[in-house]
């Protein structure tokens, strides 16, 4: 049996304090000195006719990012609560913290060098939602700027679906990802509890999106609301984000989540295993370890043929195994 993680003291403090917010934005930041000001304006800019409140987890940030966030917190007591870390968690056991920390009906979530740019975009979602009630999130469209390469674009850029199930969210990793942290709200009701391996994993927002869509539909709502920046010293620029490390962390991720759905998507999920596998047999092509990865990857597949219960004889078997185990080797030797 799965079991879920305790909330940590450190949010017990915040619950049940504010008058019954309706969204809490849960934004973690660190080192965000440049941007966290920009961050916090869109929150409190927003429009609505309901109460909302921000909790800022800031993770022991190293420049002037703490000072910032309790001079807003100072100005605006009844909208921003801090989370102020007494050392650095880094950012999975900061969004863990900071996630407990919300209690309202639906969540928010916006990280510290992003902003939103509608004032109305809490009140769009929200009332989305409270009309439709078969869909656990909303998400739209999002400014994705480049500091790096000075490069924007918007993302997603050729979604076409509204209306996304479980099954699109699991298909993401051959068809693309498709939303940006900022743009997303979420029902509390369909992440109460985060499973207990949630902080074995950095990628969150993938998590979050897979967990929520357990219990409804997914909404894409068609407009421009947020900037989402990628710049130098992101998470997304770490090795901890390397090509192998993603695709490794996503392989243990879906197994995990497979567990935790009780198989009830097993055979989706082994399709995107194998895929996971054939990249890290090419990946370690030219380390002795690709023999490991080579034997086991004709395993699995040989596993997940089993799982389709087609009625094939022990030959028809073989001829798919050996079949495929020439693939694999004519990629090792060509790729």
């Amino acid at each position: 049996m799965e079991t879920a993680l305790d909330a940590p003291d450190s949010a017990m403090q915040f619950m049940n304090k504010a008058e019954d917010p309706l969204v809490d934005i849960w934004m973690v930041t660190y080192n965000h000195e440049n941007y966290i000001a920009e961050a916090i304006e869109s929150v409190l800019m927003q429009q609505t006719n309901f109460n909302y409140r921000l909790v800022i987890g800031e993770d022991y940030s190293t420049d002037k990012t703490r000072e910032i966030c309790i001079e807003y917190q100072k100005k605006n007591p009844d909208k921003i609560h801090l989370i102020l870390n007494k050392k650095n968690l880094g950012a999975t056991q900061n969004s863990y913290n900071t996630h407990y920390a919300c209690n309202a009906k639906y969540q928010a979530m916006l990280e510290g060098d992003d902003y939103w740019t509608d004032p109305l975009k809490l009140q769009k979602q929200v009332d989305f939602l409270e009309a439709n009630k078969e869909f656990s999130l909303c998400f739209h469209i999002a400014e994705y700027v480049n500091t790096i390469e000075n490069k924007i674009f918007y993302f997603p850029e050729k979604l076409q679906k509204t209306e996304l199930t479980i099954e699109d969210v699991l298909l993401f990793p051959t068809t693309g990802w498709f939303l940006m942290t900022s743009t997303i709200v979420y029902r509390k009701s369909a992440i109460l509890n985060l499973p207990a391996w949630f902080l074995d994993f950095r990628n969150g927002d993938c998590l979050t999106v897979m967990l929520a869509s357990l219990h409804g539909k997914i909404y894409f709502l068609k407009e421009d609301m947020s900037i989402y920046r990628l710049n130098t010293g992101g998470i997304m620029q770490s090795d901890m984000f390397s090509n192998i490390n993603v695709i490794t962390s996503l392989y243990l991720l879906f197994r995990k989540f497979n567990s935790y759905s009780n198989h009830k998507f097993q055979k989706l999920i082994y399709k995107q295993l194998l895929i996971f596998l054939y990249e890290i047999l090419l990946y370690y092509k030219n380390e002795k370890k690709w023999i490991h990865c080579y034997i086991y990857t004709i395993k699995f597949n040989y596993f997940t043929l089993r799982l389709k219960k087609e009625p094939k004889g022990i030959k028809e078997h073989c001829i798919a195994i050996l079949s495929y185990a020439r693939f694999l080797l004519k990629e090792v030797n060509t790729q």
